[in-house]
């Protein structure tokens, strides 16, 4: 697919796709701050958020660790450079805000439409049920086997 938008930060840069996100560290500053590290991609089903604080950009993949960036003391300052999904944005705060457009409307797509296929089977109560039970899941409260066992029980 396309590439969307792209954000070369001082360690790695950050390549948006209609249906993903790659984080890649294969820059020069990438590979000093986190060695031959390659790169991580994300479908915008498998993230929670997306944080700018300051110039640091950060993706929150479903189950991370939530804590914010945004108080910025040192010690979070500190972690920030050392979190893999974090990119060092620099001066390029313009085009890091148009990356947290893009990938929260994307999740924001992805939950909408989710919502709908199961409103569109009919049984409303189950239907609420199974939404109830992937929110559980999308939160890290259920495994995979869980939800699956529950989903099919509700849809007999």
């Amino acid at each position: 697919m396309k590439e969307l938008i792209q954000l070369k930060g001082t360690n790695g840069k950050i390549s948006v796709f209609e249906d993903r996100i790659v984080i890649s560290r294969n820059t020069f500053g990438g590979i000093a701050a986190f060695g031959l590290g390659g790169e991580k991609t994300y479908y915008y089903s498998a993230i929670q958020g997306v944080e700018l604080a300051g110039a640091i950009l950060r993706i929150i993949p479903k189950g991370a660790d939530n804590q914010s960036y945004n108080a910025m003391n040192y010690a979070d300052i500190l972690k920030a450079t050392k979190d893999s999904n974090v990119i060092l944005v620099g001066n390029k705060i313009k085009l890091a805000q148009e990356i947290c457009e893009i990938v929260t409307t994307k999740i924001n797509e992805i939950y909408s439409n989710s919502n709908n296929v199961v409103k569109l089977t009919g049984n409303n109560s189950n239907a609420d049920e199974i939404l109830k039970f992937k929110k559980l899941l999308d939160d890290g409260i259920i495994t995979q086997e869980e939800f699956e066992k529950k989903k099919e029980q509700l849809l007999k």
